[in-house]
C-alpha cells in the first residue's frame, strides 16, 4: 500500500494482476460470459487495458487478468478493497488475490524505508526501558 501512496503511476497508471481461482466444483466455468461478470465488477475502479489468460479452457483452475487504472486514488481504492478488505469477486466457490506490479527495484526501496523505520522505532523501544542512566542518546549521522 505504501508503495501506491508514494510512488507516481507509470505511463499508462498502476498496473495490476489479479488471479481468481476456483475453490469448488460448483465453481462457474471461465468463459466469456465470466468475464463480462468480472469486466462489470471492476468496472466502479475505471480500469483499462483489460487482459485475460485461461479464459475458455475447460481444464483451467486459475484465471489470470491484469489491467491497468489510472487515477491514484482508483487504485489505491482497488487495493484496499481486495488486499485489506478481502472483497471477493463472487461466493465462495471462487477465490482472488490481487497483485500491484512494478519494477522489483520500487518495492525495495519502499521496503528499505519501512524497514529503517521499524528499526529506529524498536531501538528507541528498548531504550526507554532501560534505566535512565543507561539510556542511550540518538546520535544524528554527521
Amino acid at each position: 500500500m505504501r508503495v501506491l501512496e508514494n510512488d507516481q503511476p507509470g505511463f499508462n497508471g498502476h498496473e495490476f494482476k489479479m488471479n481468481i481461482y476456483k475453490n469448488s466444483p460448483e465453481a462457474p466455468e471461465f468463459n466469456n460470459d465470466f468475464e463480462v461478470m468480472i469486466m462489470s465488477f471492476m468496472n466502479v475502479y475505471d480500469i483499462q487495458d483489460y487482459r485475460s489468460n485461461g479464459i475458455n479452457d475447460p481444464q483451467q483452475d486459475k484465471l489470470r487478468i491484469t489491467f491497468k487504472i489510472r487515477e491514484k486514488e482508483q487504485a489505491l481504492r482497488c487495493y484496499k478493497d481486495f488486499c485489506l478488505h478481502n472483497k471477493k469477486i463472487l461466493n465462495d466457490s471462487v477465490s482472488n488475490a490481487l497483485f500491484l506490479q512494478k519494477p522489483e527495484h520500487i518495492f525495495v526501496k519502499f521496503a528499505d524505508e519501512v524497514a529503517a523505520t521499524m528499526t529506529e522505532q524498536q531501538l528507541e523501544e528498548v531504550n526507554k526501558k532501560r534505566p535512565p542512566f543507561e539510556r542511550k542518546e540518538r546520535r544524528e549521522p554527521a
